[in-house]
């Protein structure tokens, strides 16, 4: 079977309602780091500050969008994060999204690159480590309640 071709696109604000229901949705949440559900103000307001700094992208094939991806600027270099539409998972997009994503990381000077999984999320492990990707850092986490 021949996969699709994909496409990354700059992130809109015309795009925002539908990163606001992957994002909010539980499958995806689940493997956030912040997995709880937001409310649509503070979708809103985080990404009219997110907006400005650009590097976001929507993902989808010739059909339909089914997916989200995004380059963070820290200090060590640039985190890269990815997700994909519930329904559309399993199937191969992830790792196609991030071949497209390194090469606009090549292109853009984006390096080194770095993606903060969680433990639990295996999928999103194995497509890292197959695209170049190796451990480096363990974070441990203490909840002082």
């Amino acid at each position: 079977m021949k996969s699709p071709k994909l496409f990354l696109r700059k992130l809109t604000k015309d795009d925002l309602a539908l990163v606001y229901a992957w994002r909010n949705d539980p499958l995806i949440r689940r493997f956030m780091f912040n997995s709880k559900k937001i409310s649509k103000a503070e979708h809103m307001r985080y990404w009219q500050k997110r907006l400005r700094k650009g590097n976001c992208y929507v993902i989808s094939t010739s059909s339909r969008p089914f997916g989200f991806a995004k380059f963070d600027k820290f200090a060590e270099g640039y985190d890269i994060g990815i997700y994909i539409d519930p329904t559309e998972q399993g199937k191969g997009y992830g790792a196609l999204a991030l071949k497209a994503l390194k090469k606009i990381a090549i292109s853009s000077g984006f390096k080194p690159l770095f993606a903060r999984i969680k433990l639990n999320n295996l999928a999103s492990q194995k497509i890292f480590k197959k695209n170049g990707f190796k451990a480096k850092y363990v974070c441990l986490e203490c909840n002082l309640a």
